[in-house]
């Protein structure tokens, strides 16, 4: 069996004269920014089922053909801004530490930022990632599939 990877994406941006490079979360991080996505969205399923809608609309919304900044210009249109605004209100200390997980920057840095260079870093987080899982599931879901029919066939022998 084998697998075809994909090259994450990452995406930089000049913040106050700093650059910034927003990457996807990696496994390690993962026992982080899993309990911190859960606390912003709800928490339990509700983060898996809004995540999974979010790839699903990005899927219908950006066709495969574009480029990040065509995606990232998408995903504003699609109102990602607002609802950063609003998950800022609802638990900003966590979006902070998210950004400064995507970004490498100290939460201290990033909480000292103005609210138009947040929202900007936290839209850039959530296209990076979007973008990284929805090139991505596909050939996850291929693997798994390899994966189940080998397990079926072991198990029926």
């Amino acid at each position: 069996m084998s697998f075809d990877f994909i090259a994450p994406k990452t995406s930089t941006l000049a913040v106050d004269g700093v650059e910034v490079t927003v990457q996807p979360f990696k496994v390690r991080r993962l026992p982080v920014v899993a309990p911190m996505v859960n606390r912003i969205m709800g928490g339990g399923l509700q983060a898996v089922k809004s995540a999974g809608e979010m790839i699903a609309a990005v899927q219908a919304q950006v066709s495969s053909g574009e480029t990040a900044e065509d995606q990232a210009e998408s995903l504003i249109g699609m109102a990602i801004g607002p609802v950063v605004l609003a998950l800022i209100e609802r638990d900003g200390d966590t979006v902070i530490e998210l950004v400064a997980e995507a970004t490498g920057m100290s939460a201290d840095w990033v909480g000292d930022l103005y609210i138009d260079r947040l929202v900007a870093l936290a839209c850039e987080v959530i296209v990076v990632n979007v973008d990284f899982f929805s090139r991505a599931l596909p050939g996850m879901q291929k693997a798994f599939a390899a994966v189940r029919s080998a397990k079926d066939a072991i198990t029926t022998a």
